[in-house]
């Protein structure tokens, strides 16, 4: 696949899914030049304008439609005698349908001219363009991870874009497991700390760190790890190996060079898993993750979200090392919304710093603990019944009133422990 089909198909799809971002300011386009991966003018300028006319209405309850007069967006169809009005440029634009595989349009600067005999308007080029960034590869990235259609992985692979599909399908499969992670810790503890002679600018031969050459491009040092270990290779296996201006023990690198590929997309990747759809994630690799890894991922923002709406919170929170969980819940102590499941449990695992309001009001306030027990659900109620019974402290009135209102739910929480 060439390159100029491979971007459009990808931007296509990034249009679709993230919208298109229209371009006016000129400092904007220069950092876009600059920071993009894959920069292409997708095909040549139209002409769109602002101009006074009229629009259909219609009314969302009945249907019915009704013209309205005003000031409003047109695109390249406006050359023809029927054409519509928009309420926004980039809806005007969007509609384009000869450019729907661009997600960038560039913005010149408006002309007046005159849109009908009664009426002026003004009129730009519109330069469509499709362009991949940082942004956009890892919105493919994440997009695209699980049965990717051949042309979008085609697309990828010709423009270099390593995608999830493949870490994806070993961390479905369990095979992102301990020993995995182990491994991975040891590869990065040894590009970080391997040696190898170089020979300088003077002819002179020194040792220097392999991550100094090859920090930003770790598949080009995999390229040289796959042809030494290639079976033509005839390097002997424990010798220092020449290649081009490097030499490396052989031996070295068979412990870690099938993991080493992952290196530039595996960080993102671990943490991307916890947004995933439940029913594509693998919950024990991901406790296996917060075990061995937490450290290195934004864990924080991972719990907070599993607290707030996750399946999953007691579970994880259980795979974090004593400073880790502390940190989470000083970062939590005060969150506007408050998950009272989730608070209980960390307040029974010692986090007394967690303020159960309702703890509070049962040991200070009978009345308005009760007026705050009828209001709670029956899974509530059994959280809290749970947890005042675990309290060291007994509020005569408030114990008189549940035995005589919720004795039957009193029991039943009794007898679950």
């Amino acid at each position: 696949m060439d390159e100029e089909k491979a971007i459009k198909i990808l931007t296509e799809n990034l249009a679709k899914d993230l919208g298109i971002s229209i371009v006016r300011d000129t400092r904007w386009k220069d950092k876009l030049t600059e920071k993009s991966m894959h920069f292409y003018q997708h095909s040549d300028p139209f002409v769109a304008g602002h101009c006074y006319g009229s629009r259909i209405k219609t009314t969302i309850n009945d249907g019915k439609q009704t013209q309205e007069n005003g000031w409003n967006f047109v695109n390249s169809q406006h050359t023809q005698s029927d054409y519509l009005f928009y309420y926004s440029l980039d809806k005007a634009i969007a509609a384009e349908e000869k450019y729907k595989s661009a997600n960038y349009f560039f913005i010149d600067q408006p002309v007046t001219g005159t849109a009908s005999q009664s009426s002026t308007g003004f009129y730009f080029f519109v330069t469509p363009y499709s362009i991949i960034g940082k942004k956009e590869v890892n919105h493919l990235r994440k997009h695209f991870y699980k049965d990717v259609d051949q042309n979008i992985a085609s697309a990828m692979r010709t423009l270099d874009i390593q995608d999830y599909s493949e870490l994806y399908k070993l961390y479905s499969q369990g095979g992102m497991d301990k020993e995995f992670m182990e491994k991975y810790e040891l590869y990065l503890k040894f590009v970080n700390s391997q040696s190898c002679l170089v020979h300088n600018k003077k002819g002179h031969t020194e040792r220097c760190r392999i991550e100094n050459h090859f920090q930003h491009s770790i598949g080009e040092l995999n390229n040289i790890i796959s042809r030494i270990l290639s079976k033509t290779s005839n390097i002997p296996c424990d010798d220092w190996i020449s290649m081009g201006r490097f030499k490396f023990k052989k031996y070295e690198f068979e412990k870690y060079t099938s993991i080493g590929k992952y290196k530039d997309v595996l960080p993102d990747f671990l943490s991307f898993v916890f947004s995933m759809p439940y029913e594509d994630q693998n919950i024990n690799v991901n406790k296996e993750i917060l075990k061995l890894y937490a450290e290195n991922i934004d864990y924080p923002e991972i719990m907070a979200d599993e607290y707030a709406k996750g399946r999953h919170f007691q579970d994880y929170f259980m795979c974090l090392n004593n400073a880790q969980q502390q940190n989470f819940v000083r970062s939590m102590k005060n969150a506007s919304e408050r998950n009272l499941a989730n608070d209980s449990f960390l307040w029974s695992q010692g986090f007394k710093e967690v303020n159960l309001d309702y703890m509070n009001m049962y040991k200070k306030d009978s009345q308005k603990f009760i007026e705050y027990f009828k209001s709670k659900e029956q899974e509530d109620k059994k959280i809290i019944l749970k947890d005042i019974m675990n309290c060291d402290y007994t509020n005569k009135d408030a114990a008189d009133w549940l035995n005589k209102n919720e004795l039957d739910l009193v029991r039943e929480v009794s007898m679950d422990g």
